[in-house]
């Protein structure tokens, strides 16, 4: 079975913590810095590079649907 990469944005790091933006949570995940290298080395999380904070919401709605 072949899964799909999840994909996330890192918003920054603040008090040792990242914040990291989910596409269908409204606020940042906070994961101490063993997590985020587990997650930036997993195939299960795409980090996402841009400027939108919107990035899930952009997909078209045909590809949201498979």
């Amino acid at each position: 079975m072949n899964k799909k990469q999840i994909m996330v944005k890192l918003l920054g790091k603040e008090k040792g913590y990242y914040k990291i933006a989910f596409p269908n949570l409204k606020i940042p995940v906070e994961v101490d810095e063993n997590l985020y290298r587990k997650m930036r080395h997993s195939r299960e999380f795409q980090f996402f590079k841009g400027k939108d904070l919107e990035f899930a919401s952009k997909k078209p709605e045909n590809e949201l649907a498979k």
